[in-house]
């Protein structure tokens, strides 16, 4: 029994923690072959900010399933969810403002309060790299979660354009 507890919180850490994009190369000395990608889980937007381990004590359904968890495994999640956090990695950004004239600082300061308002959850970043002053907004980790966000922003911010940045490693 113990043997089955121990089996089942390793592979919950597993499946959990997980290490993103695996990519497994297969070479022979006679053939060389494709490298075999594994893509990504998906994240389901529903479960950001919320506690795994409260979610599976939760009665779903008709049946009831109790899982039993050390603290040692709820520690090493909440150790890893909050080294997650302070992550850079690779992703997109959209600019909304680039300007380098007289009135740049006031007006993408009105720029990043504008957009600070209409969308309170997404982030937005005001820089300045001489002479330009700078505003985006997002930490997007794929292009096509950063161009659905560029498409509703078209109409608002008519210069806004999508570029590949460092950004901040979003919520798990």
């Amino acid at each position: 029994m113990n043997i089955f507890k121990s089996l089942t919180a390793s592979l919950f850490l597993l499946l959990f923690v997980g290490a993103g994009n695996a990519v497994i190369a297969q070479n022979t000395d006679t053939l060389k072959r494709d490298s075999l990608v594994i893509k990504p889980h998906i994240l389901d937007s529903t479960l950001i900010d919320k506690d795994i381990f409260r979610l599976l004590e939760e009665n779903s359904g008709s049946g009831r399933v109790k899982i039993s968890q050390t603290q040692k495994v709820k520690d090493a999640y909440y150790m890893h969810l909050d080294q997650s956090s302070k992550r850079k990695i690779t992703g997109y950004r959209i600019r909304i403002f680039f300007d380098n004239n007289q009135s740049a600082r006031g007006k993408s300061e009105g720029v990043a309060s504008q957009f600070a308002q209409m969308y309170p959850g997404v982030p937005v970043y005001r820089s300045y790299t001489n002479p330009y002053f700078k505003v985006t907004v997002g930490d997007y980790r794929s292009k096509s979660e950063a161009m659905k966000m560029l498409k509703e922003l078209e109409g608002l911010f008519q210069s806004a354009f999508l570029i590949k940045e460092t950004i901040n490693f979003p919520p798990l």
